[in-house]
């Protein structure tokens, strides 16, 4: 009963892991996989195509498992190395990433009974498709273990079989070719087209023979082959096998056979090669002629695609032609011609084999003549060496170049038709091995870049030159240049001459002096002569006084000539905090004191800005304040102003001041700082014209006034007096309210409480409202009536107050008091008080 439990339990352990090991991305993920073959004869040859998603470098696949051999050219992704393990072909893969393999080789066809077949191991992959030219069209094709087998022609009309492999990770292949028996006492006719291609070390042979069936029909093709030459391809339709047997004696014999008999026409293409020795050297033409045909004509071309001299010395059975006679020939209609040499060529003719001609080789050397113009420029205490080069390579190709020039200065790019270069020291000379991407011949462009840095202090350098190695001739200018703040000058020169800047073929940013050589081994040494720089300052200095704290800002405009800088020295007063510096490329600031350095990533000339924002405490209570102390260093003039700013009202009155500040009018201010910097109203200004320039004010706030709340626009008071001494008074108010809550109103003496209270509602209704008594220091009776705020600015509202006094009677003759009611802490526009005696 407990073993269903531990098995839930073990399975509960195992699950994470698995889960763990699902989420890991596998090494290699391979993707869009495809085999195809091609049927030639009784041989088949195959190209591995895939898509390749490496996660890991340095990971290694099998890439094909069996009898095979490398065939063809392979197409691997960089940095990839295959290697051979048995009969295991390995891929290690140097780079993740996508990436795209083609693997293209040979497998050894079995033989059984009438068929052939042949297996290896490929690798895994979600889709596998397979594909196999045939070389006929009756041939039996089967791929075990395949799905959806399909059989179709091509563009070309061969027979193509195709598939798709299933999980299985082996490949098969079976087919049966169809053996035809010979034709006998076969007539067939010849004619050849030969193209002899001379180079260094080698003499290539590219040869079509068209086979012309007068009678019968064949399949076996016999050549002989003279021993100096090597075959190294033979191509043809419906070849099946061909070999190369050799003699003892005598020319050796290339053996081909078809897989059909031919009838009509044939074209066979060999190509081969014999080795030449080391030029100068004489050459007899090896003649490669076909066996078992009636005659044999054609044509021949012999050139060369190189620096290479050929002299015909001998000929016998040829004719020479125009080479535009040459017949343009080629293997199949949808191939392209052959290649003709493209130098030094001869075309001949020949009626029957065999001919026999004689040559003599030799190496034409490439002549070079430079032009070059070079530009010295110093920069920030180094100096580039540009050199631009038109080199013109004439009589043969130019694949590689050597330069010389000085070991003190370091390579810093070779450029043009350059596919690499190399750069080594000989002979105390730095030399330059410039290798091309082609065989240069005629004008090309070089560019040379050199760089050196100077010593400390250091005032004449030694300008490099440079030489070309075999040049015929070396011509061209040299033009010194330096930023503004040098002055370079030749110290001594030799091998050239001064021209002017301007009569240069180039043009060069800052020149100062150029030269024109017509020949190598030039000199030239440069002085070095410095420039002060010239600075003059113009400063803004703005103050904004806030609550407690003085904002200040200054903006320092430069103007520099003579040289550029890189650096400028602000002096900053020490009880000033918070320093922060605003500017184009400003790498760093230092601060010594009240002495800041502020470094520029690049130099500067010309006009240049520099913000400065700063702030201290300051109290609004008659405190002191010092301004002005701000000022710049190693300038030949400073000028500027001083604008103390603030929102709040305050009167700033001048304690102390140097007699270089002059109080002006803020009007005077340049409207450009005001209208970029200030937003509030300027309260004091100074001008200044030289260092120093500080001033102590003292800053208080002046008394303000509150703002009216609340307002009376009319008070109207009717008082109605009775027979029996009774006062009734009716007091209307038109009030204006901005905040406060209640309408205070003092009676007068002898008044203990009114009789009623009333204001007009949101419509303009007159409704009672519920107000409070208090009494005051006096001991008089004070009303508080609520009142609205009214939500239009402006807006009006009617109060009543109705009160009696009944201080006793009164009699005709006799006299009595009346005294209004007061409203406290409200203006009263306008009142009128109606009184009627009943």
């Amino acid at each position: 009963m407990k073993r269903p439990a531990a098995l839930l339990a073990l399975l509960l352990l195992v699950l994470p892991l698995v889960d763990g090991l699902a989420a890991k991305e596998p090494p290699i993920v391979v993707s869009d996989l495809s085999v195809k073959g091609r049927i030639e004869g009784e041989n088949i040859v195959f190209a591995l195509e895939f898509k390749a998603d490496v996660n890991e470098r340095h990971t290694q696949i099998p890439l094909a498992v069996g009898d095979l051999a490398l065939y063809g050219e392979s197409k691997l992704p960089r940095r990839a190395k295959l290697t051979r393990d048995g009969s295991r072909f390995l891929l290690k893969f140097g780079s993740r990433g996508d990436q795209k393999v083609l693997f293209q080789f040979a497998s050894r066809p079995i033989k059984q009974q009438d068929g052939r077949h042949t297996s290896f191991t490929i690798p895994g992959a979600n889709i596998r498709r397979l594909s196999v030219e045939c070389d006929r069209d009756d041939l039996q094709i089967k791929f075990p273990g395949a799905l959806k087998v399909e059989r179709q022609k091509n563009k070309e009309g061969r027979m193509v079989v195709t598939a798709f492999l299933g999980l299985t990770s082996k490949f098969e292949v079976r087919w049966k070719p169809e053996v035809k028996k010979l034709a006998a006492d076969a007539a067939v006719e010849c004619q050849a087209s030969t193209i002899a291609t001379a180079s260094v070390g080698a003499m290539r042979l590219n040869t079509i023979f068209t086979y012309r069936v007068v009678q019968g029909a064949f399949e076996k093709l016999t050549l002989s082959i003279p021993r100096a030459v090597s075959i190294t391809q033979v191509r043809g339709e419906d070849i099946r096998d061909w070999k190369l047997e050799k003699k003892d004696e005598g020319n050796h014999e290339l053996l081909v056979t078809l897989s059909r008999q031919k009838e009509d026409f044939y074209k066979l293409q060999v190509e081969g090669e014999m080795v030449l020795a080391k030029f100068p050297c004489p050459i007899q033409l090896p003649v490669i002629e076909p066996k078992q045909v009636m005659r044999t004509s054609g044509f021949l071309m012999i050139g060369t695609d190189s620096a290479i001299k050929l002299v015909v010395k001998k000929s016998l059975g040829l004719t020479q032609v125009d080479q535009a006679s040459f017949p343009a020939d080629r293997l199949a209609a949808n191939k392209k011609p052959r290649a003709l040499p493209r130098l030094t060529s001869f075309a001949y003719q020949y009626a029957n084999m065999p001919y026999r001609i004689e040559l003599a080789a030799d190496d034409i050397v490439p002549q070079y003549s430079a032009d070059s113009r070079l530009a010295v420029k110093l920069e920030d205490n180094d100096i580039t060496f540009n050199a631009s080069i038109t080199l013109d390579v004439r009589d043969a190709g130019a694949r590689e170049l050597v330069i010389e020039t000085e070991p003190a200065w370091t390579v810093a790019s070779v450029t043009g038709e350059v596919s690499d270069y190399d750069v080594r020291d000989e002979d105390g000379k730095r030399v330059i091995y410039v290798y091309f991407k082609r065989a240069i011949l005629g004008p090309t462009m070089l560019y040379l870049r050199l760089e050196h840095s100077l010593e400390a202090n250091q005032k004449s350098f030694v300008v490099p030159s440079i030489r070309i190695r075999k040049a015929k001739s070396e011509r061209g200018y040299v033009v010194l240049a330096a930023e503004k703040g040098f002055r370079l000058t030749s110290l001594k020169h030799a091998g050239m001459r001064e021209v002017h800047t301007s009569s240069t073929t180039m043009r060069v940013e800052g020149a100062q002096q150029a030269f024109r050589f017509k020949e190598a081994g030039w000199s030239l040494t440069a002085q070095i002569d410095k420039t002060d720089a010239d600075i003059h300052a113009e400063v803004f200095h703005l103050l904004s006084v806030g609550e407690g704290v003085l904002y200040g800002s200054s903006t320092i405009n430069f103007l520099i000539s003579g040289a550029p800088v890189r650096s400028f020295v602000v002096f900053v007063p020490e009880e000033y905090r918070n320093v922060e510096f605003v500017g184009r490329d400003i790498r760093r600031w230092d601060r010594d004191g009240d002495k800041f350095t502020v470094v520029l990533q690049e130099k500067a000339i010309g006009a240049y800005t520099l913000g400065l924002t700063y702030d201290r405490t300051a109290d609004y209570s008659g405190g002191t304040i010092s301004v002005g102390g701000v000022y710049v260093s190693n300038t030949e003039s400073e000028m500027g102003y001083i604008a103390m700013a603030s929102s709040a009202d305050l009167d700033i009155k001048e304690v102390s001041r140097n007699k270089t500040l002059i109080p002006i009018d803020p009007d005077e201010i340049p409207s450009g700082y005001k209208l970029a910097l200030m937003r509030d109203p300027i309260l004091k200004a100074y001008k200044y014209v030289s260092a120093p320039h500080a001033a102590t004010v003292s800053v208080s706030r002046r008394e303000t006034e509150e703002l009216l709340t609340q307002i009376v626009d009319i008070a109207t008071l009717y008082t109605e007096i009775s027979a029996d001494g009774d006062i009734k008074t009716t007091v209307r108010y038109r009030i204006k309210n901005a905040s406060k809550q209640y309408l205070v109103v003092e009676l007068p003496k002898g008044v203990k409480r009114p009789s009623a209270t009333l204001a007009s509602d949101e419509n303009g209704k007159m409704i009672a409202v519920p107000s409070r008594q208090r009494q005051n220091k006096q001991g008089l009776t004070e009303v508080l009536i609520p009142i609205r705020r009214p939500r239009r600015l402006g807006a009006s509202m009617k109060v009543e107050l109705v009160y009696t006094d009944t201080r006793g009677l009164w009699s005709i003759g006799g006299s009595m008091d009346m005294n209004a009611p007061r409203i406290m802490g409200t203006h009263t526009t306008f009142s009128e008080w109606e009184v009627e005696a009943k």
